[in-house]
């Protein structure tokens, strides 16, 4: 029996990283936080000790590399020795215990963003898209995927990535889907009398060139 206001998760899993069995199920962790949310009617903080829905999550470059290092490691390891990845003792970097324990998936664990190295790209192009870069090709590649979270900001995500690399290494079916590969080859501005700008502009892609035309408070806004 406890006392006091100790978190029963964060008391339970501690104890089950230490290999202590605490009699509690968090096989499905999400759905026990889904019902301590609706009863207390209380977000739980997404950094909250093992329940939050970013504690899986890596954005680091320097985390995401030694996580898909580490999942590697296992899946060689498991391969030489004849077993299941499940049946191997967990030892991965920056993840005290496997997601799959307590209901969660690998896909959460690495997100990109401006953040990110050239590990959580690589990742995802491998588990999702079956594509294994290699080391030089990433390094490129992730440099290419920051300019464009860079620019745009936010999170990129794995179809996104792969939707990037088809841009950047593979022929675009459409020109005005084409991404960082614009010059501007003519433009055209007119100015109303209530100060909105119309912007006219010719973008050479390749061999194609695209008209396009906008409005705005000015040709920056415009553009």
């Amino acid at each position: 029996e406890r006392t006091g206001n100790v978190d029963l998760v964060a008391l339970g899993l501690n104890l089950f990283t230490q290999g202590i069995d605490p009699q509690i199920d968090f096989g499905d962790l999400d759905e026990i936080k889904r019902t301590a949310e609706y009863c207390n009617q209380l977000a739980v903080h997404e950094r909250s000790p093992w329940a939050g829905d970013l504690v899986y999550t890596a954005f680091s470059g320097s985390h995401q590399d030694a996580i898909k290092k580490g999942l590697e490691a296992m899946e060689a390891k498991a391969l030489a020795t004849g077993v299941s990845v499940e049946q191997l003792e967990w030892a991965v970097p920056y993840l005290p215990i496997d997601p799959k324990d307590v209901g969660r998936s690998y896909e959460a664990v690495i997100r990109v963003n401006s953040q990110s190295g050239k590990g959580g790209v690589a990742y995802l192009l491998k588990t999702d898209h079956a594509l294994d870069l290699p080391r030089k090709l990433q390094i490129e590649f992730s440099q290419v995927v920051q300019a464009k979270t860079d620019a745009e900001g936010g999170e990129v995500t794995s179809d996104e990535i792969w939707h990037i690399f088809q841009d950047e290494y593979l022929p675009a079916l459409d020109v005005a889907a084409k991404w960082g590969h614009y010059e501007i080859h003519q433009t055209r501005s007119a100015s109303d009398m209530d100060g909105s700008v119309s912007l006219q502009v010719k973008l050479r892609a390749g061999d194609e060139v695209l008209d396009t035309s906008a409005e705005g408070n000015g040709p920056i806004a415009a553009f």
